[in-house]
C-alpha cells in the first residue's frame, strides 16, 4: 500500500490514487515477472550443466562468455576458469590450428562442424565432433557463436555419458 501525504496536507485526489494503484499494480507485476525470469534462468542453467555435451557460447573476439560444467570434466578447468578467455587458452595452440577453418566459417554467418580427437592436459582422449552456430543480428553482423561437443564413441555415435 502506498500512501501520499505532502507537508501540510493529504492528498485525496480519487484520480491521483487510483493512477498510483495502478502504477504500484504494474510495478508488482514486473517484479513477480523479474523474479519468475531469473528462476526459469536458473532452472535452464541446471539443465544445461546436467548435459553430457559441451555447450558454450563465444564472444565475435573468440572469447568464452558462457561454459557448461561439462568443460569440467572434459579440458579439467571450471567455467570460472574458462569464461572470459580465448579459444586458444582453453583449446591449446596445436588445436586452435586444427579448429580454426571451421571457426571462421562460422564468423562468417554458416554453420560449421568438425570432428577431432582431444587429449588435454590431465585428461583422457575423447573423439569428439563439435558444431558452431552463428549468432546473427536482424542485419546479419555476428553477435556471438554458440557451439555444442558431443563425444563420439569408436564407431561414431554419441556418447551421451560422463
Amino acid at each position: 500500500v502506498i500512501v501520499f501525504f505532502t507537508r501540510y496536507f493529504w492528498v485525496d485526489d480519487p484520480s491521483l490514487i487510483e493512477m498510483v494503484t495502478a502504477i504500484a499494480g504494474q510495478l508488482g507485476l514486473v517484479l513477480a515477472r523479474k523474479q519468475s525470469e531469473e528462476r526459469q534462468a536458473e532452472q535452464l542453467q541446471l539443465i544445461i550443466n546436467a548435459l553430457p555435451v559441451c555447450i558454450a557460447y563465444l564472444t565475435p573476439k573468440l572469447r568464452y562468455q558462457f561454459v557448461n560444467q561439462t568443460y569440467k570434466a572434459w579440458f579439467h578447468k571450471t567455467p570460472q576458469d574458462i569464461v572470459g578467455q580465448s579459444v586458444e587458452f582453453v583449446l591449446g595452440s596445436d588445436l586452435l590450428t586444427d579448429v580454426l577453418p571451421t571457426l571462421h566459417q562460422a564468423c562468417q554467418g554458416n554453420i560449421a562442424s568438425y570432428q577431432i580427437v582431444i587429449n588435454p592436459p590431465g585428461c583422457r582422449q575423447r573423439t569428439i565432433k563439435t558444431t558452431f552456430i552463428p549468432d546473427l543480428d536482424a542485419q546479419g553482423k555476428l553477435q556471438g557463436i554458440f557451439l555444442m561437443a558431443i563425444e563420439l564413441g569408436t564407431d561414431g555415435t554419441p556418447q551421451l555419458s560422463f
